[in-house]
């Protein structure tokens, strides 16, 4: 893990949208992940029910990567932080949809990738959300039961950091890690929720982390 301290700024705006239980439920169960690597990885999620794409679901699925950071697919209306996702003003990198300022239409719950540093917290049993890609690093698809993105380049790779706006590095390992970290983990695989953890007993209170994963 990355000892990279966690951007509170463009996290803290999640709060109201991950406050819901609704979307903290976990992600639909995964069957099994088909990784292949050469120069660039080709991932596949197979789901053991319909894949959401109306936003019901609010997390994605993930790998690890050896010496690296953390290839994710993932849907979640509300936020955008995606060049995958419609918004009016492609040179914003990030905003909350549901703040009343703009349509919520354009968060849309589109799937898209990205390549995720994740940090440690005391408040997550895995990890917290801490860069993320606003660029796709490869190409997304959804058939049927599957989730696959395709093309996402071995190495160190300039991305633009979503929550910042700021040109930041990014690096996918050469291997997967076997076994995923994550408890319940198929086959390199893990489905995830995406879960805001406050510092009180309510959710109005302020945001400590988001955690890839339940809490602590």
């Amino acid at each position: 893990m990355t000892n990279t301290k966690i951007i509170f700024g463009g996290i803290v705006a999640i709060a109201a949208i991950i406050a819901s239980p609704i979307l903290a439920e976990a992600i639909t169960g995964l069957d099994s992940t088909s990784i292949t690597t050469t120069t660039e990885y080709n991932i596949e999620f197979t789901t053991n029910g319909p894949v959401a794409t109306d936003g019901s679901d609010f997390g994605g699925f993930a790998i690890f990567t050896t010496g690296g950071d953390v290839i994710a697919v993932t849907s979640h209306k509300g936020v955008y932080d995606s060049e995958g996702q419609a918004y009016p003003n492609k040179n914003k990198t990030f905003d909350v949809c549901s703040n009343g300022n703009i349509s919520e239409g354009y968060c849309d719950a589109a799937w898209h990738a990205h390549i995720v540093q994740p940090v440690e917290h005391p408040a997550c049993a895995i990890a917290a959300v801490g860069s993320l890609t606003y660029e796709e690093p490869g190409s997304v698809n959804i058939t049927g039961n599957v989730v696959s993105v395709d093309g996402v380049p071995i190495g160190t790779t300039e991305y633009i950091n979503s929550i910042t706006g700021a040109s930041t590095s990014f690096t996918v390992g050469s291997t997967p890690v076997l076994p995923n970290p994550v408890s319940g983990s198929v086959d390199g695989g893990v489905g995830f929720p995406l879960v805001g953890v406050f510092d009180g007993k309510f959710k109005d209170k302020d945001l400590v982390a988001v955690c890839i994963g339940l809490p602590a």
